[in-house]
């Protein structure tokens, strides 16, 4: 009975090591894919996380890419992790969150469709969360307000190379490209994603 149970732990701690390393593994090359796309002053705030992973979606325009409709949404970096109340509290520290604007997702701009994207006010811009909303299982097209968007950062200038830039959204105006980024945190659910976007 002693080896049953013996086995039956091994088994278990194998499984749990080669998850972990999986884990691990999966991250630090999300992590080497982000620094090789997108300029370091972008993704400072979201690679390199010792959290437990929950969720990523990055997209990235390719040059080959034929058809220009690929390139309305820019490019995007969404990092989601698990997060307990102390790691919460440590990142509203890190990046000062009481100084930063905060506003639920229905009250963001997010982007929908290129038609709907507004250049005034392209600095307080937001990727498309609709994979985490699939993934929490979440029949909207917003987050509930318990998810907090924090604003970390709006500049404007080319951060893609030129073959990704969306050449047409904001042209003529100073916001014709720019990136933003952020944190969007939700201290019920434990989550905290972390989040750029470039056009």
């Amino acid at each position: 009975m002693l080896d049953v149970i013996y086995d039956a732990m091994v088994k278990y701690y194998i499984l749990f090591v080669s998850h972990l390393i999986y884990a691990c593994n999966f991250q630090s090359k999300t992590d080497s894919e982000l620094e090789r796309r997108f300029d370091p002053e972008l993704i400072s705030h979201l690679v390199n996380r010792n959290m437990e992973f929950f969720d990523n979606v990055v997209f990235y325009p390719n040059s080959e890419f034929s058809n220009k409709s690929f390139h309305h949404l820019g490019a995007y970096a969404i990092h989601t992790y698990k997060a307990t109340e102390s790691e919460i509290l440590s990142i509203k520290k890190e990046f000062n969150l009481t100084e930063k604007l905060s506003v639920t997702h229905s009250e963001s701009n997010c982007i929908r469709c290129p038609n709907e994207f507004d250049c005034a006010k392209a600095e307080f811009t937001t990727p498309p969360f609709k994979y985490l909303l699939d993934k929490l299982s979440l029949d909207s097209d917003f987050l509930p307000d318990e998810f907090k968007i924090f604003y970390l950062e709006s500049k404007q200038g080319k951060y893609l190379p030129t073959s990704s830039l969306v050449m047409d959204r904001c042209e003529g105006t100073e916001w014709n490209s720019g990136y933003t980024k952020g944190l969007v945190i939700s201290e019920s659910s434990g989550l905290v994603t972390f989040w750029v976007t470039a056009w």
